[in-house]
């Protein structure tokens, strides 16, 4: 069924695109085709020049809500211009260039129903290249609460596109139906846990990152509450040579860098530099000479001393999950102890192994 005009639909859709016209009609085709069925779709055009807005002139479907930016602001802002203007329960975000397969709503609102403690939802995901070739090998990402708190303190555990969160604090909760229509009456509720803050102050998008906004808001959720992904690749990413991952990979690095300095201290890490978190962060290939060192040191002192909420679990699976994790995590940094040193830094290096090592025999 589709929403009633007189109530909010459960789930918002939000895009943003700038001169999109590529891929955009694939992408709005694919949240259209949904068989999930309650929703709206918020399009933010912001201030396209080629054929987007004639793209979206084309298509007549009563949920789509169409914002046009009169000049280009940039993605985290009409993100947030958006998100202003979404009335659902739910937040699912979309990119211009990826593709949601049709049962992709339908999932992962069955699931947030099921676990109101959980406020932000992934899923696994396909890569789609440029020709519109599908991989046919599926990318699992971490699924439990744990290992991607443990991974967030790094790195971004999510997709954007693949992204499902909870808007805030709801009065009901409805029983939904795969199709989207809502049965049983009403009962009080909080979607989010109770140290969230309510409705009138959701979380947006940070304005002061050009890049890496979806890391930053994942950040912030997870304050709030729990999140997981689902193993089932319900969405196609795009990898094309004019992906901000590619064509702004620096610019981006160094958004990450400052967010994963905020996440590290949130966890009670003090005394790290921004210089230190993007040492931690770079790929251990690309680290060389005395930073290599520090980087094993540094690393080490993570593993040993952070504390992000990471205690609690959601059954044997994601216990055995964030295990799993730790184990690859510990295991990277021995072989990368075992080099021959060149450096007195390697000593400080090979002591934090060392206690890591010793204080993880039971794992």
């Amino acid at each position: 069924m589709n929403p009633s005009p007189s109530s909010p639909p459960l789930v918002s859709v939000l895009m943003a695109v700038y001169n999109g016209e590529r891929y955009l009609r694939e992408a709005v085709d694919g949240v259209l085709a949904q068989t999930f069925t309650d929703f709206e779709f918020v399009i933010v055009d912001d201030g396209s020049t080629d054929r987007t807005a004639a793209i979206l002139d084309s298509y007549s479907d009563p949920r789509i809500r169409r914002i046009t930016n009169p000049a280009n602001v940039g993605l985290t802002k009409s993100l947030n211009i958006g998100l202003a203007r979404c009335t659902g329960r739910y937040i699912a975000r979309q990119d211009d260039d990826d593709v949601s397969r049709p049962e992709r709503l339908a999932r992962q609102v069955e699931f947030l129903e099921a676990h109101p403690d959980v406020v932000l939802l992934g899923c696994g995901w396909q890569w789609i290249d440029e020709a519109g070739r599908v991989d046919p090998q599926p990318v699992i990402p971490l699924l439990g609460d744990r290992a991607l708190r443990w991974n967030l303190l790094l790195q971004n555990g999510f997709r954007h596109s693949s992204v499902m969160w909870r808007q805030g604090i709801d009065g009901g909760r409805h029983a939904v139906a795969a199709d989207g229509s809502k049965s049983g009456a009403d009962s009080p509720t909080t979607l989010l846990r109770a140290d969230a803050a309510p409705s009138r102050d959701r979380l947006e998008y940070d304005e002061s990152l050009r890049y890496a906004q979806d890391y930053g808001l994942w950040s912030a959720l997870m304050r709030r509450g729990r999140a997981a992904n689902l193993a089932e690749p319900l969405v196609l990413i795009r990898n094309h040579a004019n992906a901000i991952t590619f064509a702004r990979y620096q610019e981006q690095q160094a958004c990450a860098d400052q967010i994963a300095l905020e996440n590290l201290r949130a966890a009670g890490f003090s005394g790290l530099s921004l210089e230190d978190v993007s040492l931690m962060r770079r790929p251990a290939a690309n680290v060389h000479g005395r930073d290599r060192w520090r980087r094993i040191e540094l690393l080490g002192r993570v593993y040993r001393t952070t504390d992000y909420g990471l205690r609690t679990t959601d059954g044997k699976g994601e216990e055995a999950e964030w295990r799993r994790v730790r184990r690859a995590f510990k295991r990277d940094l021995i072989k990368a102890a075992l080099w021959p040193p060149k450096y007195r830094e390697a000593i400080g290096a090979w002591w934090e192994v060392v206690r890591m090592v010793s204080g993880d025999v039971g794992l």
